[in-house]
């Protein structure tokens, strides 16, 4: 069960109230984390089966998570303090930056001779954009 709500004067406050009546007699754990802008099963989906898919067709590379780290790699690099190399996790990218790592993603695609529909990615677009609204309207609904 997830549910959201919104910490007040140290107090948790539920926007909703949760039904907790299955839960009568048993041990529970409570994680409370920050509400973040996430991306859509959609998005992911656009991410995996477009744009992993057009560029494996373009480098001849069947290995999808081969593809997925090659775009990290170049994409998402950081270097700590200390010089280390850090390849940071796309599951951290808020629907923004998701958005912007997809659009690099489609650029290297063209970059390497290849090709994305455009119609699934005009649908990609409609589809954060919806993500972003529904994120604003909740982030509203929260304050």
């Amino acid at each position: 069960m997830k549910v959201i709500g919104k910490v007040e004067n140290g107090k948790l406050l539920f926007i909703e109230k949760p039904d907790f009546s299955k839960y009568e007699g048993k041990k529970v754990k409570i994680e409370v984390k920050k509400l973040y802008n996430q991306r859509s099963i959609a998005a992911n989906k656009y991410y995996w089966s477009v744009l992993i898919v057009a560029m494996g067709e373009a480098m001849g590379e069947r290995d999808k998570n081969y593809i997925h780290y090659l775009f990290k790699e170049t994409f998402l690099n950081r270097v700590t303090d200390q010089g280390n190399v850090f390849v940071q996790s796309t599951s951290n990218l808020n629907v923004k930056e998701f958005w912007k790592y997809c659009q690099d993603c489609e650029r290297l695609i063209y970059e390497n001779g290849g090709t994305i529909d455009e119609l699934e990615s005009k649908t990609m677009r409609e589809i954060m954009n919806e993500t972003n609204k529904a994120y604003k309207n909740e982030k509203k609904r929260l304050e």
